[in-house]
């Protein structure tokens, strides 16, 4: 199942598909995961989705009181950019195009 295939879901209620991605992410990561190292990849979604959760109002709040809600979200939709072009980086499978679950996988 997508993020897309999510939402569509619960198209009245957008929020509660975010319920749904958890396991959406931890079948991506066991699907890109070699086998020997599939244990690392779930406990590493699993704890960054709630040390996520955990710090995101403890930076958030302070952030957005100092700066404002629009700065604070431009700053993380840059961070989340980058951290995307690190990922396709780093996973990018040495003999062909980046790993995509369910398209090249």
């Amino acid at each position: 199942m997508t993020a897309a295939t999510a939402r569509k879901l619960h198209p009245a209620d957008p929020k509660g598909a975010t319920g749904l991605m958890f396991p959406i992410f931890l079948s991506s990561a066991i699907d890109i995961a070699p086998a020997q190292r599939r244990g690392l990849a779930v406990g590493a979604v699993t704890t960054s989705i709630f040390l996520g959760q955990a710090l995101s109002p403890l930076v958030g709040q302070p952030l957005i009181e100092r700066v404002g809600f629009s700065p604070t979200f431009g700053l993380t939709a840059a961070l989340f950019v980058a951290l995307a072009v690190v990922a396709l980086a780093v996973f990018r499978d040495s003999n062909g195009p980046p790993v995509v679950v369910g398209v090249n996988s």
